[in-house]
C-alpha cells in the first residue's frame, strides 16, 4: 500500500513510509503492536493499523522487515527442513527473516535390495535389505493417507 501510495489515501506525501511500533496499554500494563506511517499522529489522516494477534508469534520477523532486529540474532538462525531428493525443491519453503534458505543436498551411500517372490499368494513375504550407513538425518514423520490407515487398521480388532 505504501509503494502504491494508497496507504495514507488523500494525505499521502513523498515521505510516507511504514514503521512497526509497540504501544504500552496503561490499564492492563501489556503492550500491542501496530504499523503506522512515519507521519502518523492524532488527526493527521496518515495510516495506522493494529497488528493482528495471530501475527504476534512472527513479531521478530516483522521487526526485521521494518529494520528493528539486531543482525547478530539473524545470523544465528538455523533451519532444519528435510525433504526427499525427489521433491527437487531449491528453497526450504520457510519464510525466514533473511528469506527462504537454499536446500543443501546430502548424498546417501545406502543401497536397498528388494526380494519379491513371483507368487505372493503362496509366499506373502517381501525381503528388504539395506547396505551401508546413512550420512543424513532421518526424514521427518509423515502421516499416511487415510485409505492406507483404514486398510492397515482393518486387520486389527478395535479396543
Amino acid at each position: 500500500m505504501f509503494t502504491k501510495k494508497t496507504a495514507c489515501r488523500q494525505h499521502h506525501v513523498d515521505s510516507c513510509a511504514p514503521t512497526l511500533q509497540e504501544s504500552r496499554q496503561a490499564v492492563s500494563g501489556g503492550s500491542y503492536y501496530y504499523t503506522a506511517c512515519i507521519n502518523w499522529g492524532l488527526d493527521s489522516g496518515h495510516s495506522s493499523r493494529a497488528v493482528p494477534d495471530t501475527l504476534y508469534p512472527q513479531i521478530r520477523h516483522l521487526q526485521n522487515m521494518f529494520g528493528d532486529v539486531d543482525e547478530r540474532e539473524i545470523k544465528n538462525e538455523f533451519c532444519t527442513v528435510l525433504k526427499p531428493l525427489n521433491s527437487r525443491q531449491v528453497h526450504c519453503g520457510v519464510d525466514h527473516e533473511r528469506g527462504q534458505g537454499r536446500m543443501n543436498i546430502i548424498p546417501c551411500a545406502v543401497q536397498f535390495n528388494q526380494f519379491i517372490p513371483t507368487d505372493l499368494s503362496s509366499t506373502p513375504y517381501i525381503i528388504w535389505v539395506s547396505h551401508g550407513q546413512h550420512m543424513h538425518p532421518p526424514p521427518p514423520p509423515t502421516k499416511p493417507p487415510d485409505q492406507y490407515l483404514t486398510e492397515i487398521m482393518g486387520g486389527y480388532p478395535a479396543n
